[in-house]
């Protein structure tokens, strides 16, 4: 717990990688933590203690990785859609290339959805596509032609 305080005052967050070199036990036992959470939630049996829990939320101990990276993006595409006035950063009109390898991957995982009839599981959660519908974005079956 210790280690991952000071990786936080080093880092800013806690969101230390699982392979994280420069200490690899901690990037192990934060995967341990967020696994043992979601053993919790899910009334399974956990390791992870009321106490834990409360000194980790205490330090803005992120539980949802991929989740909070996800949000950070969605946050840029909003600002890039208040800047610009439309949804669909490309790489000809977007300065920031991750927002727009982001943004190929979230119209990607819908097409897949989509070939799939529904069927197949994919990051972009329904939640997820409402959200950045809200925000412009429009999906479409032949989405090629904003790719570029």
């Amino acid at each position: 717990y210790q280690e991952l305080i000071q990786y936080k005052h080093d880092h800013g967050d806690c969101l230390v990688p699982q392979v994280y070199a420069s200490y690899p036990a901690l990037g192990e036992w934060v995967q341990t933590q967020r696994k043992e959470y979601r053993k919790r939630l899910q009334n399974k049996p956990s390791t992870i203690t009321p106490e834990r829990i409360k000194q980790l939320n205490d330090i803005d101990f992120i539980w949802d990785a991929l989740e909070y990276k996800w949000n950070l993006q969605y946050q840029e595409l909003k600002y890039f859609v208040e800047m610009n006035g439309r949804a669909n950063p490309t790489w000809k009109n977007c300065e920031n290339k991750n927002l727009v390898q982001w943004m190929q991957r979230q119209r990607y995982q819908y097409r897949v959805w989509i070939e799939s009839g529904g069927t197949k599981k994919v990051a972009l959660t329904e939640e997820r596509r409402k959200k950045l519908e809200a925000v412009g974005v429009v999906f479409s079956d032949t989405i090629d032609n904003e790719l570029d």
